[in-house]
């Protein structure tokens, strides 16, 4: 079994904005220092994910990929959480780490701003992709149409072209799904279909 272990929803300190950042930045490093110190001898079968759907509350732009200070603002948390869990030594020195786009969203504004801390080889890119949100977050759609699947491969392939081909990075899927008040068959049908095109395509 693999373990991801992560800083998750912590929205009441992690803010990337201009007032905020360098308090989130001492935080996290100070966080991410603890946790590594403590887990650096495991083996590989541990794997550190600096956070999960950092963005900004509340603003017109949290769910569609940030704004650009913003989304430069999450590349300065990653690489202080980076920094933080590699000078640790011991495993963590190539221990694989996780890193996030703005609210680990898969928009390609989100994937095209977001920058590798050091251009380190032991990067693993974090996206979640309910996709479509409609039927997957909010039940408003029926789903398992010749197009529906059409427009999930398409959204899988965005994700394999970015960081796999051109990127030549691993890409974990960290979470997905469609919510209890879709049939249980569409359910089914859907994660089905999902998991076997997410890894056809290595995700």
């Amino acid at each position: 079994m693999h373990v991801i272990i992560n800083v998750h929803h912590d929205d009441d300190w992690v803010k990337p904005t201009a007032s905020e950042a360098e308090n989130t930045k001492d935080r996290l490093g100070s966080l991410w220092t603890q946790v590594a110190t403590h887990f650096k001898k495991y083996n590989d079968s541990l794997v550190f994910e600096t956070l999960n759907e950092p963005r900004l509350q509340g603003i017109p732009e949290e769910w569609i990929g940030g704004t650009p200070e913003g989304r430069q603002f999450i590349n300065d948390f990653n690489k202080t959480a980076v920094d933080a869990i590699r000078a640790t030594g011991g495993n963590n020195e190539k221990r694989h780490i996780m890193i996030p786009t703005w609210g680990a969203s898969t928009i390609p504004v989100a994937m095209n701003d977001l920058v590798i801390p050091n251009n380190d080889s032991k990067i693993i890119i974090s996206l979640h992709s309910y996709f479509p949100w409609q039927f997957a977050g909010e039940a408003q759609i029926s789903w398992g149409s010749s197009q529906d699947k059409i427009e999930l491969e398409a959204e899988l392939d965005a994700i394999r072209q970015k960081w796999i081909i051109e990127e030549g990075r691993p890409v974990i899927i960290g979470e997905w799904g469609s919510i209890e008040a879709n049939p249980l068959q569409s359910r089914i049908e859907y994660a089905t279909f999902y998991a076997q095109q997410a890894a056809e395509r290595g995700l």
